[in-house]
């Protein structure tokens, strides 16, 4: 009988090796740029064309490559960096495998220059390769470190190909890749250029606090405190934002393990589980943490990209990351020693006001001493939490939820386009990070659809010059934020969708609608609401309104409950 089972040719395993490595032209350059970091360098320039499908071109002043090495580094699972199974035990270097090159070859057209020395030209190779086979090797003069160029990625795997995003969306993640790196070591300068345009240009930082202030701008400039722990062998630090900053999304949030930046839930969840009830419900709050611990308690090698690592105890790497944010916050001391002082933070002692559980409307209690009210006039009865009890003039009381109601609003002007804005006389300025100002210049005509005017004055900086109309104050710079990171204009072609997600994150924005709610905000929600055609439901389908006799209410004071 024919055996069913067959070894694949070697070309076949390289690009399937690619294809784990390898999937998006920013993996192709962390991969890059990872080798560099590795190789020493201090200085790394990345020029990319078209996103990084038609070219990438990574160089640093790393310690170069001899003609023999050269050679031998797009080999599979040919590296500097391990000689025996127990060196995993121990891997302090951001590759490992000696697979990033030979997957990336296997998938391009690559020339690596590379030398060794210490002059300003010194004797070094030059290797051409394409398609995983090399084409040639020759010997030239090149300043000291590595040039890498990879061209044509993906020509040989139209499939893979097909399904690359935008060259606008590539580049955006390249930028988000870089920024990420970066964050991890300080003390190295990065230089970005897109199709002949300098997006990202960082010089060397002393410290991490410095380097995050720098990437992610004013956030992290005017609102943040300093993380500063260590621990029984685990070091923690970087900086977190006050509870009155939060995202709907974990976007805003940044681990670095050994100066890995990684995605790990276990810390993201230990930090939430720090700000306890400071932070509200199903928001996240934002952070940049370097954790530093012995490289045997960390398995870097559980992802083919290494985006992610598992800690050997868990359980004890989280509760150190919980304390320190508890006491970077609130002062909190849990009874082990804080390597370095902290500043606590300074919150304002506002004194609270009560509220009474039932809000009475003065303004209609005026109307009412000097004017002839109709017998059926409409009014707010009172408001509780998001709910508010309007009168009707009828035997029922409404019951309106304000924020599904708002929400329901706004989705309707969406749907039937009628979104106007209105100019700002003094314009909105803000800043944000390498990688939002790039994705935030590729949506300014999406943004315009919806009636947000924006305009870049700087590369990282913007002015926002007209606003959707409406009577309720909106936080303009955290509703732009929330949409870039949500993603919803991806979701524009399914119009129910978009107005789902757009409505939550603009009634989400919505200063009047925080607790406590007035009497006079609630009724112009209603009346709002029922211009709309008082519909039932909100765009995620969620009731919006109830309904109770007087009746009821009567027999529910009568009967004490």
């Amino acid at each position: 009988m024919t055996s069913q089972i067959q070894r694949l040719d070697s070309l076949t395993i390289d690009k399937i090796a690619a294809g784990e490595v390898v999937d998006i032209p920013a993996s192709c350059v962390k991969e890059l740029v990872d080798n560099a970091l590795d190789a020493g360098a201090t200085e790394i320039v990345v020029e990319i064309q078209v996103g990084g499908r038609e070219l990438i071109r990574v160089t640093d002043n790393g310690c170069g490559m001899s003609t023999e090495d050269l050679r031998l580094s797009i080999e599979r699972h040919s590296t500097s960096k391990l000689r025996r199974v127990e060196d995993f035990e121990h891997i302090t270097s951001l590759g490992f495998r000696g697979e990033a090159l030979s997957a990336i070859v296997a998938v391009s057209h690559m020339t690596i220059r590379s030398a060794q020395g210490s002059t300003s030209l010194c004797p070094g190779a030059v290797l051409v390769a394409k398609g995983g086979e090399v084409e040639s090797v020759t010997q030239t003069q090149a300043l000291p470190g590595t040039c890498v160029e990879v061209s044509s990625l993906f020509y040989n795997v139209p499939a893979r190909r097909k399904f690359l995003k935008s060259p606008s969306r590539d580049t955006q993640e390249i930028v988000k890749t870089l920024t990420n790196i970066a964050l991890a070591v300080p003390y190295v300068s990065f230089r970005l250029v897109a199709d002949g345009k300098q997006l990202l240009s960082l010089e060397k930082e002393e410290n991490i606090e410095s380097r995050i202030r720098t990437l992610l701008g004013k956030p992290f400039e005017a609102d943040s405190l300093q993380v500063a722990k260590s621990f029984d062998g685990v070091d923690v630090r970087g900086l977190i934002i006050s509870p009155s900053h939060t995202r709907s999304t974990r976007s805003g949030q940044h681990v670095l393990v050994n100066s890995r930046h990684v995605y790990s839930l276990p810390i993201s969840y230990a930090v939430r589980s720090g700000y306890g009830t400071a932070c509200e419900d199903g928001k996240h709050p934002l952070f940049v943490l370097q954790l530093t611990l012995d490289p045997a308690s960390v398995d870097v090698n559980i992802h083919p990209q290494k985006r992610e690592v598992r800690f050997s105890d868990e359980a004890w790497i989280k509760r150190i990351v919980q304390e320190a944010i508890q006491e970077a916050l609130f002062g909190y001391v849990g009874g082990v020693e804080i390597s370095q002082p902290y500043s606590k933070p300074q919150f304002s002692s506002k004194e609270q006001e009560y509220t009474p559980l039932f809000q009475e409307d003065e303004s209609i209690q005026q109307e009412e001493l000097s004017f002839s009210i109709p017998e059926k006039t409409r009014h707010c009865v009172a408001v509780v939490d998001d709910f508010a009890l309007i009168d009707e003039g009828e035997e029922n009381l409404l019951i309106l939820d304000l924020k599904r109601a708002m929400r329901s609003v706004v989705a309707f002007d969406l749907k039937s386009e009628d979104v106007s804005s209105e100019p700002l006389l003094l314009p909105i300025s803000f800043d944000c990070s390498p990688d939002e100002a790039h994705l935030l210049r590729a949506s300014l005509p999406d943004f315009e659809k919806i009636g947000i005017t924006i305009r870049s004055f700087g590369p990282q900086n913007f002015l926002i010059e007209a606003i959707p109309s409406g009577i309720f104050e909106v936080d303009m710079h955290k509703l732009i934020l929330e949409i870039l990171h949500g993603e919803i204009f991806a979701l524009e072609r399914s119009k129910d969708q978009f107005c789902k997600r757009y409505s939550a994150l603009y009634v989400a924005a919505m200063k009047g609608l925080f607790s406590p709610i007035s009497s006079q905000v609630a009724f112009t929600i209603y009346q709002q609401w029922q211009s709309r055609g008082a519909p039932h439901f909100a765009p995620d389908g969620s009731l919006c309104v109830g309904y109770l006799t007087k009746g009821a209410l009567q027999e529910i004071v009568s009967k004490g409950r």
